[in-house]
């Protein structure tokens, strides 16, 4: 009778420890439940992860500085030439971010870093804001001579950021976002000589199919750059390019017979990945990398595809077409229908100039391109790799945060910089495909 006496106070004490481990607040028992298309989607919400920031900058001479998202300095989003005077430059910052820090040398030998706030500017147009950060350079900067090289990394140096679509378009589909699953990383180089600079952009491409849950024959293609309007309906300016200005088109390295054609059939420049058949399973399997029990075994079986070109300018206007790189409209990434045309794309990015029946397919007047009366869209852009859903898996329930960002339309979240980043904190009583195992 002791032995069991203390058998049952020891279980009893045990019952407590784990319970005394759970936050209070959560039902951990408890999943998720609802669906993303019962949200109530505010009005202008744009379902973007990052915005445009205009950096406003003032140096008594001509320095390079490097922009970084974290005090670490561990993320880099670019390696700018800043002149001397008064100069504007656009960076495509993550939502999350309040602030960037800028590093350049001194002339003690060391470098300086400035933490420098993003503030919102209100606009005159129904509210809508303009994201601002001004750095003043001292005096002590090292002075720059010639014209030093300026690059652009999306989403930050040596990163993957993530695209997420659904091929449904015009019905919103299950909302899984696998239909395709992309990891993407952009660099954009202005380099020159010490008497001027070059007349061209270097751009390359890094690109990681990660999944395709969709039956339909979408390939996953790029623009550039992309035609967007804002959820106002005003458009977004970006120059115009031709695919004459398209030079020295190459494909760097291609795994799993994965390519990509420079299309001809397109005045703007348009890239569209090739060979993904191939990676449909042998069985017959219309998906790739999105059911259980028929995942790929490592993440390293990744298809990877790195191409890089040359964009050629006008000398005249290279300054402002590099500024335009570093936006959020920069590249127009979009799923094209091999059958019938039929493109998908972003919210607020324009069809392009192949698929001519974008107002007769899409049924209803929407709030924008492709999002529709709802507020729902097609496409999901994340900075970061993110996981997926596994096939009929509603994204809202691999990451439960996405609800608060899209019922607030991130308008709230400015002081939570966790439910922003959604994206990081996928709910592991979940089944999800993680990108570092699959």
């Amino acid at each position: 009778m002791k032995r069991m006496k203390t058998a049952m106070y020891t279980l009893a004490g045990l019952m407590c420890l784990l319970t005394s481990c759970v936050d209070d607040d959560k039902d951990l028992s408890v999943p998720p439940t609802g669906n993303t298309t019962d949200l109530v989607i505010p009005d202008g919400f744009d379902w973007s992860t990052t915005r445009t920031v205009t950096l406003a900058t003032n140096a008594p001479h001509a320095v390079s500085a490097s922009i970084y998202l974290d005090e670490a300095c561990s993320e880099q989003i670019a390696d700018l030439a800043i002149p001397e005077g008064d100069n504007n430059t656009s960076l495509e910052v993550p939502s999350a971010n309040n602030a960037i820090w800028i590093k350049y040398p001194v002339t003690n030998g060391g470098y300086e870093t400035q933490k420098i706030s993003i503030k919102s500017k209100t606009l005159t147009r129904s509210e809508s804001h303009r994201w601002e950060a001004d750095c003043l350079f001292p005096d002590r900067g090292v002075s720059e001579g010639g014209w030093p090289t300026s690059t652009i990394y999306k989403p930050a140096k040596n990163k993957y950021g993530t695209l997420m679509f659904e091929d449904m378009w015009p019905e919103l589909g299950d909302y899984d976002f696998n239909d395709f699953v992309i990891n993407y990383r952009a660099q954009t180089t202005w380099s020159g000589s010490s008497d001027r600079k070059n007349d061209y952009l270097d751009i390359t491409i890094s690109l990681k199919l990660r999944a395709m849950g969709g039956s339909l024959p979408y390939r996953f293609c790029i623009q550039l750059p992309g035609k967007a309007t804002d959820m106002n309906g005003d458009p977004i300016y970006s120059p115009t390019f031709s695919r004459e200005q398209i030079t020295d088109f190459n494909i760097k390295s291609a795994t799993k017979d994965i390519g990509v054609e420079f299309l001809a059939n397109a005045s703007n420049p348009i890239f569209a990945l090739t060979g993904l058949d191939n990676l449909k399973g042998p069985d017959g399997n219309q998906f790739y990398n999105t059911q259980a029990g028929k995942l790929i075994a490592s993440s390293a079986e990744t298809p990877t595809l790195v191409f890089s070109f040359k964009l050629q300018l006008d000398q005249k206007t290279a300054y402002n077409i590099f500024n335009s790189f570093s936006s959020s409209y920069d590249f127009d990434y979009f799923l094209q229908n091999t059958e019938n045309g039929r493109e998908i794309h972003f919210v607020g990015f324009k069809p392009t100039e192949l698929y001519k029946g974008y107002e007769t397919d899409r049924k209803e007047a929407g709030k924008n391109y492709y999002c529709n009366k709802d507020g729902f869209v097609w496409a999901l852009k994340a900075p970061v790799e993110m996981g997926w859903a596994i096939e009929k898996q509603d994204l809202l329930k691999v990451y439960p945060k996405f609800k608060s960002w899209l019922v607030t339309g991130g308008y709230e979240l400015e002081n939570n910089v966790e439910e922003s980043k959604w994206y990081n904190h996928p709910d592991m009583r979940i089944p999800y495909i993680d990108p570092r195992e699959h």
